[in-house]
């Protein structure tokens, strides 16, 4: 069986595209590994997604993200420890999904002549990914990207197995309440909870059938749950605020709006499910990539965009009714969004893959 290095690092999104990816390439006949820096976030979202138990997990030596591009050493004994894998094992191509750790494995793949496949999930570069596009072999993207060397073959976002499942199975029963998730829970989206918080009384005057499935994160969920209880008092009502969960499947499915980042993995998962959804890209993106992400969605019908800054919380509570209240807009939005959907099950990124470098996978 042929062999293909999966780069990944950083943020779930980079990881969960390399994991889909993965699940792709095996489904495929291919055997994937994915190689990461110790230390790096990347282990708590591979263990959540089990990784290590279907996939060959290779750590790198680790490296503190503030001192890359600056800590070149440290990129160059990951680089060595890459070069002595592809030594090793001599996989037929290497896929970056973009991220600072991607350089060492880059490196190592260059000098050895292993093809680089650079894959970019945002509508703007990054660095990484536009450093190594000079190298690749291909640039795959996953709607077509700005600042990285043409051309560019799109081919959409892979999306882990279990997401595509649920997506494919039957919609969960109606209970007479809608549903609106708020994916937040990081320190980049603070400022969606935070301001979701002080909103809910206004959701819960105006709206009174709809309902809140807040992912909150550890720092805000009691703070979030006090403040829902205090406002949607039902007991019945099995919804709520979430610290963390893992089981987006779950939740996507139930979901008649949302209000989330403009992260390329959210989107992909979003527009797979056909929610209707505010985007509210994360201010302080590298190239304001999230803003332009969510733009090339909006732009076209399929998604709403609200930027921060001065007035946010009105501009907010302004989009969020106009959605909530108009079923027919609504609606366009779900039908046009999943239309645009780019999310798949990974084959035309691994078939691209294997027709550049000679190889067949299985059917």
């Amino acid at each position: 069986m042929s062999s293909v290095a999966i780069a990944a690092g950083g943020t779930g999104g980079h990881v969960f595209a390399a994991v889909a990816a993965a699940e792709a390439f095996l489904r495929h006949g291919v055997e994937p590994f994915i190689m990461y820096p110790a230390a790096d976030r990347a282990w708590k979202f591979l263990d959540e997604e089990g990784a290590a138990e279907r996939f060959n997990i290779l750590e790198l030596p680790g490296f503190n993200r503030a001192g890359f591009p600056g800590s070149i050493p440290d990129v160059l004994r990951q680089a060595r420890a890459a070069m002595k894998i592809f030594d090793e094992r001599r996989p037929s191509a290497l896929l970056v999904v973009g991220g600072y750790s991607v350089a060492a494995p880059g490196i190592a793949a260059i000098s050895r002549r292993i093809p680089v496949f650079v894959y970019e999930q945002n509508a703007v570069a990054g660095t990484a990914n536009r450093m190594f596009s000079y190298f690749a072999k291909t640039v795959l993207a996953n709607i077509p990207a700005q600042r990285i060397s043409l051309p560019q073959l799109v081919v959409g976002h892979p999306v882990r197995r279990r997401l595509l499942d649920a997506a494919a199975s039957n919609p969960p029963p109606q209970t007479g309440l809608r549903r609106i998730l708020i994916i937040g829970g990081s320190q980049g989206a603070r400022a969606i909870d935070e301001t979701m918080m002080e909103l809910y009384p206004l959701i819960r005057r105006r709206f009174p059938a709809w309902r809140i499935m807040h992912l909150a994160g550890p720092d805000l969920a009691d703070k979030a749950s006090a403040a829902y209880r205090s406002v949607w008092s039902d007991p019945e009502n099995p919804d709520g605020v979430y610290a963390f969960r893992k089981d987006m499947e779950t939740l996507y499915p139930c979901a008649d709006a949302a209000v989330s980042r403009a992260g390329a993995a959210a989107a992909a998962e979003l527009a797979l499910f056909g929610t209707a959804v505010l985007f509210v890209p994360y201010p302080f993106a590298a190239a304001q990539h999230q803003h332009a992400n969510a733009a090339y969605f909006a732009g076209r019908g399929a998604a709403g965009l609200v930027s921060e800054g001065p007035g946010f919380r009105e501009r907010l509570w302004g989009a969020l009714s106009s959605l909530l209240s108009d079923d027919a807009a609504r609606s366009r939005m779900q039908q046009a969004f999943r239309s645009l959907s780019p999310a798949n099950d990974g084959a035309p990124l691994v078939q691209a893959v294997l027709s550049a470098v000679g190889k067949r996978g299985a059917s």
